[in-house]
């Protein structure tokens, strides 16, 4: 996965807009929302910047996603 650029790819077609991206680069876990996703030729570019939004996603030595969810209530 290429972080730097406020986005990431990875082979994958499901939408993950609204998890969370967690980038760990050994001493610290760095969290960011997922503001976008777009199909490429290779796989997945998954957003954490857009729109003048979010926060671009710092380089690690591992990654993966967390998902997340909400009922009304």
């Amino acid at each position: 996965m290429r972080v730097g650029d406020g986005w990431g790819q990875r082979d994958h077609r499901n939408s993950d807009r609204g998890a969370t991206l967690l980038i760990e680069d050994g001493e610290h876990t760095r969290a960011y929302p997922i503001r976008g996703v777009e199909e490429t030729q290779g796989g997945t570019r998954i957003l954490t910047k857009c729109d003048g939004g979010g926060f671009v996603a710092r380089s690690g030595e591992r990654w993966r996603i967390r998902r997340t969810a909400t009922w009304p209530g």
